[in-house]
């Protein structure tokens, strides 16, 4: 009988380890999914800014910058901050001129890249 008790206690550890493990990877998920729709949202942002400009307003270079927001999840508030660059380059002959965004965080990368033309 205490053997069998024994058995049961175990294998129920073991299934509440596993369930715990799978809590855990959908937090880091879904903390990972905002944060890139906030990147996305951001690198859009910022290419359609420049867009909006015309072509005869861009000028080459880049720009750099960061962008905090506060954050709330539950009874945690904090702020998250994303780094962009953006790098406007004249393509081939004239054509048309390449904006390119990037939007770093400290767990991951956003790259957008749009073109506008005369």
């Amino acid at each position: 009988m205490l053997v069998e008790a024994l058995v049961s206690f175990m294998l129920f550890l073991l299934a509440s380890f596993a369930i715990y493990g799978l809590l855990a990877n959908s937090r880091r998920a879904e903390l990972k999914a905002g944060q890139t729709l906030a990147a996305t949202g951001l690198a859009r942002e910022l290419l359609e800014g420049y867009r909006l400009n015309g072509y005869s307003a861009l000028k080459t270079g880049v720009e750099r910058g960061s962008r905090s927001f506060a954050t709330s999840r539950k009874d945690v508030d904090g702020v998250s901050t994303l780094d962009y660059s953006v790098e406007v380059t004249e393509g081939l002959g004239g054509k048309y001129k390449s904006i390119y965004a990037v939007v770093t965080w400290k767990d991951g990368r956003i790259d957008m890249e749009s073109y506008v033309t005369p």
